[in-house]
């Protein structure tokens, strides 16, 4: 709403006369009263004032008594409703203040407590660390001493001492695996896993899995398939998709039926990346447990009557290396009828050649 008070308004360029009746006053007053007058327009009211020019107002004489009181208490009411809303702003200014310290002080609590969460977080797994690294640096010379006892380096052992001692290196070898896992969980967590990345092509790593488990898969009759096998030239971590390979082809190892069982490695270029594949012909794994597979700790049978062991952890430890690593890792399966775990990592390379013999 526009007031205009009787001013004489001039200017070099023009000249302009406005005229209010007293009439008109009592009814802007009026108007004013009705105004719910917030701290925006009681600023702009004062503006107002403040630019009208007392030299150029015209004085309006008014000689009637009920005029002048009309005036005052149109005047008064503004006085009034102006004061009360004042001390609203002043009470609601008031309750913000003690609101903002309250919420000052809440945050200084949270800020310690979470500060003193960090502190133990990190405490416990330096610790486990540590730990971890006590554990394996025993194991490491058990195992070397087993495999020079089992050579017969100092003297020939019958088949049921061979028999012993293959089983106290295969514990051994579970054990070192789970602390391996452990430690390089924590590592994670705490984004100080490493990674020594070199000009490698997929041949060599794959050579090295299947030599691993060549031995073992003939033990247990499972069929060792590697014929598709394309050799390609990348800039990544040998160890580390190394161990992968080997957490994935222990996972499936334990699923695939007594009798017909078959892994198989794939290994070929798409677009960009590599892929590494190990496929199996075992349980398969259900949709539901398929998102699940690669959280820290997840078990798909996690009831103490399961038949099959492990941490839980092998697979979260490869998604995170693989996360370092910059590429993909999943799994297609369909219940019963076997599962393809894979991974993906970027290159900028050629195939080298194809169906190679290892």
């Amino acid at each position: 709403m526009v007031i205009n008070f009787e001013q004489t308004i001039t200017n070099k360029d023009y000249s302009r006369n406005c005229f209010v009746s007293e009439t008109q006053i009592n009814e802007i007053g009026k108007k004013i009263c009705e105004i719910n007058l917030n701290e925006k327009s009681i600023i702009k009211l004062i503006e107002l004032c403040e630019h009208l020019n007392p030299k150029k107002l015209k004085l309006i004489e008014i000689n009637d008594p009920d005029q002048l009181s009309g005036i005052k208490s149109t005047l008064n009411k503004m006085i009034e409703k102006i004061s009360n809303h004042k001390k609203e702003v002043e009470e609601m200014q008031f309750e913000n203040d003690l609101l903002t310290k309250e919420i000052r002080f809440q945050n200084q609590e949270l800020s310690t407590q979470l500060t003193k969460n960090s502190i133990v977080e990190r405490k416990k797994e330096e610790f486990l660390s540590m730990m971890t690294h006590e554990f394996m640096t025993p194991l490491t010379p058990i195992i070397s001493w087993l495999d020079i006892l089992l050579s017969g380096a100092f003297g020939e052992i019958n088949d049921k001492q061979a028999g012993a001692l293959e089983k106290i290196k295969k514990n051994s070898l579970k054990l070192l695996g789970l602390i391996t896992d452990v430690l390089d969980v924590n590592k994670i967590d705490l984004n100080e896993l490493t990674f020594n990345k070199s000009r490698i092509n997929s041949k060599e790593i794959t050579c090295d899995v299947i030599g691993t488990y060549e031995e073992l898969m003939r033990k247990q009759k499972i069929k060792f398939v590697f014929s598709d096998i394309e050799d390609i030239s990348l800039y990544s971590d040998k160890n580390r998709i190394d161990q992968i390979l080997r957490i994935f082809i222990t996972n499936v190892i334990d699923f695939v039926p007594d009798t017909g069982a078959e892994i198989e490695i794939k290994v070929k270029q798409e677009k960009d990346s590599v892929l590494f594949c190990i496929i199996d012909n075992g349980i398969g794994i259900k949709a539901l447990n398929q998102q699940k597979l690669f959280n820290k700790f997840y078990q798909i049978d996690a009831s103490v009557t399961r038949k099959h062991g492990g941490s839980g952890l092998g697979l979260s430890v490869a998604k995170g290396i693989i996360e370092g690593l910059g590429g993909e890792i999943g799994v297609t399966s369909i219940d019963c009828k076997g599962s393809k775990f894979f991974i993906k990592i970027p290159i900028d390379s050629k195939i080298l050649s194809k169906n190679i013999d290892c």
